[in-house]
């Protein structure tokens, strides 16, 4: 059975030879593809999508009005969608419109062209020949921009109304630009208004009624699949288990997965939640071993679903997560430890231990009794009074049983990863927040944390360099996930295959669409991780902002990761990525580890 596997793998290859490469660029026609789908795009089974080509003129506008049980007006959603779609094709021609300007930095053009509502939507009126001048009655207030324009040590900082009205009336910038800033602007409140127009008429209480019970049906529904696609999940991954991992490391691997916990949002204590604020969203927590699949993400077609929960599974065996193990708690002799506070734990140690008590797995499997959590001084204590039993013994980073495929990956797609030095920045860093805060930390304190920091470096991230390598991991194991549910489940419309790229699309296509991308090869630092945290924080600059994320770049995690295994190239009808070879590497490892055991094992004899 094996062999015929394999055999149908290099038959794959072989008809692949004759098929354009698989890129998103090319498959989706430049994002354009999704240019004749309304707002919201829908399967039959009821699960959907957002059009990645839609941009959000009021987050909160449909939200709120859903909320408040007002009914659509259909008549007005489609003239929204209208009126959406001129909107895309507006914010092309201020794309083309900002690449000729001389003077201004790339950067500054892409931050007028990422978010110009705020600025200009909130402060700015325009004429009909796109000059611009402040909204009367409207202070000089500051707004941050990266500025100045030219990139005279240009920095994201408080720029007033008055210089950008001056600058952007000037000379500098051509009146084709203005007019065209101000076609989008226009078609920003126009596509506001309408949106807010369409949730005018209240449904009465018994529609409003009908309407929730069958959203909480739906709901549960969607959980229950969730939880099917878990099984998906971890059956493809026992698979590569059973061909990758020594028998030294099996057992720790499948009982890893065995005792991972699956969560929905409203599971989980409220401020524990904040992952699933920013936007579609599922994560891993390592002291809980639990990961959260966050409502925002539930209706997601499930060929996109799975490959979601894979990602987040795959954390959780991550080189990294792997060199914690797994310790069951005692929550009788947690609950008396925090009730009678110990001298042994820092303030950290008591915040780790409280949120463990109200988020604890019911399996009570923790991933918390280690240095890189706790203090040194605090986990002696634990060890003591037995707060922790091992049941997964630790794998050490040196004998992560995927390095082969994980040194591949990255040097094919040259993933970033961070250096030695980030660990020193990243102790400074953090030892000025304590300070800041009042609580110093001692010198003990700094050297255990520079040891951690140390050793930990690739899971932590750096503050000027961030590491990839970790998230295109997960990547690859969502697309195994994937590939095992597609292989029961072939996509049978082109909406079906359409909805492959629905989860990246949302931020591939937001860059792509306005014409303006950095290449995946290089994707250079140019602002510290403190001025993209404040950029962050601002919702603006979004390009800027994921040169400092840790997940690479949504088309290389398409193009490099999902589309280098055979089954997803097969259904998108092109040849497989440039990680193929990495990925046979994964399912043909433990026979090649098993033939040089043998030969170690007949030489040993001889001998």
């Amino acid at each position: 059975m094996k062999t015929f596997f394999f055999l149908g793998i290099s038959s794959l290859l072989v008809h692949a030879a004759d098929k354009p490469a698989c890129d998103v660029s090319v498959l989706t026609r430049d994002c354009r593809i999704f240019d004749s789908y309304p707002a919201e795009i829908k399967l039959s089974d009821g699960t959907s999508f957002p059009n990645p080509r839609h941009p959000k003129t009021d987050p909160q506008g449909m939200g709120m009005g859903m909320g408040m049980g007002m009914k659509p007006d259909p008549a007005k959603m489609e003239e929204y969608d209208n009126s959406s779609m001129r909107l895309i094709q507006a914010r092309r021609q201020l794309a083309k419109a900002l690449s000729s300007e001389k003077k201004m930095t790339s950067e500054f053009q892409m931050n007028v062209l990422t978010d110009p509502h705020f600025v200009f939507f909130s402060f700015i009126n325009f004429d009909k020949n796109g000059k611009l001048s402040k909204k009367q009655n409207m202070l000089n207030m500051p707004v941050k921009f990266l500025w100045p324009p030219n990139g005279n040590q240009q920095n994201f900082q408080t720029v007033s109304i008055d210089d950008m009205v001056e600058f952007m009336n000037s000379e500098n910038v051509s009146l084709q630009t203005r007019r065209a800033l101000k076609d989008v602007i226009e078609l920003q409140i126009k596509s506001h208004s309408i949106l807010a127009g369409a949730y005018s008429n209240p449904a009465s209480n018994e529609a409003l009624n009908s309407q929730q019970e069958q959203q909480k049906a739906h709901m549960q529904q969607r959980r229950d699949k969730a939880k099917e696609l878990f099984d998906v999940a971890k059956n493809s991954f026992k698979k590569n288990f059973e061909r990758n991992a020594s028998n030294k490391n099996k057992r720790a691997l499948n009982q890893t997965i065995d005792d991972l916990t699956i969560k929905f949002e409203d599971e989980i204590p409220s401020d524990l939640r904040k992952p699933c604020q920013n936007g579609p969203n599922a994560y891993y927590n390592p002291p809980t071993h639990t990961f959260v699949v966050c409502d925002s993400v539930l209706n997601y077609p499930d060929n996109q679903l799975v490959g979601i929960i894979g990602h987040e599974m795959g954390h959780s065996i991550s080189a990294c997560s792997l060199s914690l193990g797994l310790d069951k708690v005692d929550p009788q002799m947690l609950e008396s430890l925090l009730s009678k506070k110990s001298a042994n734990a820092n303030r950290i140690d008591n915040e780790l231990l409280e949120d463990l008590k109200r988020a604890m797995p019911q399996n009570h499997t923790v991933r918390i009794n280690n240095d890189y959590f706790m203090s040194e001084s605090f986990r002696s204590y634990t060890d003591k009074i037995k707060l922790f039993t091992p049941i997964v013994e630790k794998i050490d980073k040196e004998d992560y049983p995927f390095a082969k495929v994980k040194e591949c990956i990255v040097k094919n797609s040259n993933f970033r990863i961070v250096s030695e030095e980030d660990s020193t920045k990243l102790t400074s860093t953090t030892s000025q927040v304590f300070q800041s805060q009042g609580s110093p930390l001692s010198v003990e304190d700094q050297r255990q944390l520079q040891s951690r920091n140390e050793y930990f470096i690739e899971c932590l991230g750096g503050f000027d360099k961030a590491d990839e390598s970790d998230e295109a991991m997960s990547d690859m194991w969502g697309a195994l996930a994937m590939e095992e549910y597609l292989t029961q489940h072939p996509p049978k419309s082109d909406l079906e295959k359409i909805s492959l790229y629905s989860f990246f699309g949302i931020s591939y296509c937001n860059h792509h669409q306005e014409e303006v991308k950095y290449t995946s090869k290089i994707r250079p630092q140019q602002l510290s991780l403190l001025s993209l945290r404040s950029i962050a924080k601002s919702g603006r600059m979004q390009d800027q902002l994921r040169l400092s994320l840790v997940h690479p770049p949504h088309e290389v995690r398409l193009n490099d990761l999902y589309f280098s295994l055979p089954k997803i190239a097969e259904i998108l009808d092109c040849s497989p990525g440039k990680n193929t070879q990495c990925f046979d590497k994964l399912k043909n490892f433990s026979h090649q580890n098993e033939t040089g055991n043998e030969d170690a094992k007949r030489e040993g004899q001889t001998r």
